[in-house]
């Protein structure tokens, strides 16, 4: 990065600047005209500190990695909402920002709160605890780290790793990186700095008198791989940062503005807003969907590994044939009941969800606002005075309409009193759900085709040693046979364990793919037609305000520029 490329930067983000403030001051709405006052007084970042703001899930933990990190004993922390507002401390010459949690239904201003100190700070810690991302935070940590592409300046911390099951290890790491992958995308795991910590082990550590136990809670809470990555963030992005800062905080701002922005269309917002709420609860359905089958799926084939490894301990001299065939057959049972136990899992969750998501769809369809909404639409349509973008909004009415009743409690099965999961059976959805099981129950097999007993032929000739007197001589060729014995057996074990990890493969692609095609035709066919038509609409209420495009070409020219100093 050389003198001229900061010049350059400077120019376009005055010019950049000037734009935002002329499209703000233009609004007919008072209340966006005075966003003005929110935009920076100029580019030039001066002689401050570089600033780096805590922020992420609601009682993640953000104060208590705070507390640790600067030492500080006046930093709230516990449970419940403990930081209303932000907080400035200092840490080794650098700025840091504590902030309220984000998207907590207990205090939704908090959201705003955090939303304008990650865009007036240089650089971002996010972090989330070892459950990872739901579907709000997950969208709006996309919508900071991809599309705004703030994840070059940040850090994504996992924080609470004390309550994995393996704790704060690498094989722990490992699996969240993996759950990590998608969420994450176009960006890699390995393309991001990420942190494994737990906040209260390492604030136990400071003052744990025992130096081996002092030593277990700092490795627990990894506050100095934290900081090796906060001091190399800093370094490669600092300067970067200061720059992009102020980008960031002119389109927060002009997106704060299109959001308060009213189109001459008042239905086409109102069927937006409609269309919103209808996606939010048919997404939110089925992230939980994927989510308990993915979880079900990963338990599935740990246990098929473990029982592989159970059958192979067994292959060493002192075994008979007939142990080895009955610990075949219970492999064989284990198998057969680690099956049953995904379907009847998966079926279960599946079960508890998806009526619950009919029922919501059924209620927002008979709310005021979607009933006024499509009245006036119906209205403006039967008088040909709509525009073309309405054209489909009798057939979505119709998807979501068909999808509530097919996800619907069975109307039989309540009036003749069923309770519980018992009054969704014999729904469209259920039967669609059961279609995997029953379809899995016969036709899955897969270690079927493991013929154990061939293993228990390969090992016969190496089960047992004679153990008479012998020669020397004899002795010799029985200590060289036992060697051959042992070498047979230990590869038998390999094949067994590659067998079982085999078994463990088709296991979850087969079932991730019955369950994906059964959320497709579900969920993402009928929410695939109400993105696109929701877009078109989108598109349609750009089309007739000039002013909201005006605030749309600002914002897009300063996520250019900060996309071209990320590429530099």
């Amino acid at each position: 990065m050389t003198m001229l490329n900061t010049h350059h930067w400077a120019r376009e983000t005055e010019q950049i600047l000037a734009m935002a403030r002329q499209a703000l001051s233009e609004s007919r709405s008072p209340d966006i005209r005075d966003l003005v006052q929110r935009l920076p007084n100029n580019v030039q970042a001066g002689e401050r500190p570089i600033s780096l703001v805590f922020a992420g899930q609601y009682s993640s933990g953000k104060s208590t990695l705070l507390k640790a990190l600067t030492g500080r004993d006046d930093i709230a922390t516990g449970a419940g909402i403990t930081t209303e507002a932000t907080h400035n401390y200092e840490w080794e010459g650098v700025t840091v920002i504590d902030t309220p949690g984000i998207h907590t239904s207990l205090r939704p201003d908090h959201d705003a709160i955090s939303y304008e100190a990650i865009s007036n700070a240089d650089l971002m810690v996010f972090v989330i605890t070892n459950e990872l991302f739901d579907s709000h935070l997950g969208q709006h940590y996309r919508k900071l780290a991809v599309d705004h592409e703030k994840a070059y300046e940040t850090i994504l911390v996992v924080n609470k790793m004390g309550r994995h099951a393996n704790g704060n290890t690498p094989e722990a790491q490992a699996i969240i990186t993996e759950d990590l992958r998608k969420p994450l995308e176009p960006f890699a795991p390995e393309d991001l700095r990420i942190t494994f910590t737990d906040a209260e082990s390492a604030l136990e550590a400071q003052t744990e008198t025992d130096p081996e136990f002092a030593n277990d809670l700092s490795q627990e809470g990894n506050l100095d791989g934290l900081s090796a990555n906060l001091n190399e963030l800093i370094s490669q992005q600092g300067l970067l940062a200061r720059h992009t800062t102020v980008l960031y905080s002119i389109d927060q701002v002009l997106q704060e503005a299109v959001e308060l922005e009213r189109t001459d269309d008042p239905d086409a917002d109102s069927m937006v807003r409609v269309y919103n709420q209808n996606i939010r609860a048919i997404t939110e359905a089925r992230d939980q969907v994927r989510l308990v089958v993915r979880n079900a799926v990963a338990k599935a084939t740990t246990d098929i590994s473990i029982c592989g490894s159970e059958l192979a301990e067994h292959y060493y001299p002192e075994v008979t044939q007939d142990e080895l065939e009955r610990a075949a057959e219970r492999a064989q049972s284990r198998l057969e009941e680690i099956q049953q136990q995904l379907i009847q899992e998966t079926e279960d969750h599946a079960s508890e969800i998806l009526p619950l998501l009919g029922k919501r769809l059924e209620d927002l369809e008979g709310s005021s606002r979607y009933q006024e909404t499509f009245r006036n639409i119906h209205r403006r349509m039967e008088g040909h005075d709509w525009s073309g973008a309405f054209h489909g909004v009798a057939s979505v009415a119709k998807t979501l309409s068909d999808l509530s009743q097919k996800l619907a409690f069975n109307s039989a099965r309540v009036s003749q009193g069923a309770s519980g999961m018992a009054r969704f059976s014999g729904s469209v959805g259920h039967r669609a759900i059961l279609g995997i099981g029953h379809r899995l129950g016969h036709s899955f097999r897969p270690w079927q085709a493991v013929r154990l007993t061939s293993y228990i032929g390969r090992a016969a000739p190496f089960l047992s040693i004679a153990g008479a007197a012998l020669t020397a001589g004899a002795q010799l060729q029985a200590e060289r046979r036992e060697d051959k014995q042992s070498q047979e057996l230990q590869k038998i074990r390999q094949d067994i364990r590659a067998e079982f990890a085999t078994i463990s493969a088709s296991t979850e692609s087969t079932f991730n793919g019955a369950w994906a095609e059964v959320i497709k035709e579900m969920l993402e066919d009928p929410l695939e037609q109400l993105v696109q038509h929701r877009e078109e609409l989108n598109a349609h209420r750009q089309e007739q305000n000039q002013h909201l495009q005006r605030l749309h070409e600002a914002s897009t020219a300063a996520n250019a520029l900060i996309n071209r100093i990320h590429t530099t």
